[in-house]
């Protein structure tokens, strides 16, 4: 049976995944090039919020569950390839780490019976997959 300190971990691995993908959408918007760019910026703007609105469920959540919720989030700051194909590929591998990282706590919440987290949490496996869906 998981113990509470490795959901909350879980949890603030999670926070910093959604950090992260924030950035890396605003960046992406700011950079991408080549056929349908103004489509594909408008695309990255909104899937930017949408993990805002999950950084900040996540923060809550840890706060709630007793502490202090920090992104301590490392952001690449490597040259990124501004081709499009390029730039809708790294977002979707992304999406799919996160699908599978929530799927993951998601069992673990269920173990410890935080049916809010866990339903949270298969909230969220939809939601990055229909983010999945939006890029491919």
């Amino acid at each position: 049976m998981a113990n509470y300190s490795e959901l909350l971990d879980g949890l603030e691995v999670a926070l910093d995944k959604e950090m992260q993908a924030v950035v890396r959408y605003i960046s992406h918007a700011a950079i991408v090039e080549g056929e349908n760019s103004p489509q594909i910026r408008d695309m990255f703007i909104k899937e930017a919020h949408a993990e805002l609105d999950h950084a900040i469920w996540l923060s809550r959540k840890i706060a709630i569950m007793g502490r202090h919720p920090y992104p301590g989030a490392q952001y690449d700051t490597e040259e990124t390839d501004r081709n499009t194909q390029s730039l809708l590929t790294e977002n979707m591998n992304e999406e799919f780490e996160a699908v599978e990282h929530y799927s993951i706590l998601s069992g673990l919440a269920e173990s410890m019976y935080q049916i809010a987290v866990k339903t949270k949490m298969e909230e969220l496996v939809l939601e990055e997959t229909e983010h999945m869906e939006v890029l491919s």
